[in-house]
Formats: C-alpha cells, sequence, structure tokens
C-alpha cells in the first residue's frame, strides 16, 4: 500500500494513518483474488515471499538463454 499511496497516506493525519491503510487494504482485497487470477492465467505463480528471490532468478537465467528466431525481411532495400 505504502508503493501505490504514499502521498495520499502522507497527507492524513498521523492519528487517521493506521485506519487509511486497513481501509485501503481491506478494499485492494475484496477487489483482487489472486487465486482467480490465478486460474484465469493471468498470474503464473503464486510465490512466497521466502523464495520469491530464487524464482526470479530462475525465470531471468531461463530468459537469459532463450533463443529467438528472427523473422524473414520482407524487403532487401528499404523504401526511401
Amino acid at each position: 500500500m505504502n508503493a501505490v499511496y504514499f502521498n495520499k497516506i502522507q497527507e492524513k493525519p498521523e492519528s487517521e494513518r493506521a485506519a487509511y491503510v486497513q481501509q485501503l487494504r481491506d478494499e485492494y482485497k475484496a477487489d483482487i483474488d489472486i487465486y482467480k487470477l490465478a486460474a484465469e492465467q493471468v498470474v503464473d505463480a503464486i510465490v512466497p515471499g521466502d523464495r520469491l528471490r530464487a524464482e526470479i532468478v530462475k525465470r531471468l537465467e531461463a530468459a537469459a538463454h532463450r533463443e529467438r528466431p528472427l523473422t524473414p525481411k520482407r524487403r532487401s532495400v528499404t523504401p526511401v
């Protein structure tokens, strides 16, 4: 919540911030169902925080060695 709503949270008086953050979290939980998104293949995987770094390293390593075939050129000379 802090990353997205930091400025709005800071605008609130100190006494209201905790309640405001909790309200934002409740709205987010009601709006986003991560398991439904995973079932619809919008999300690739649900990775616990303690395994997140290893998962990112694994995926970047796989992407670095992926070969992409070059598409054939349509024209040998570009139009001027």
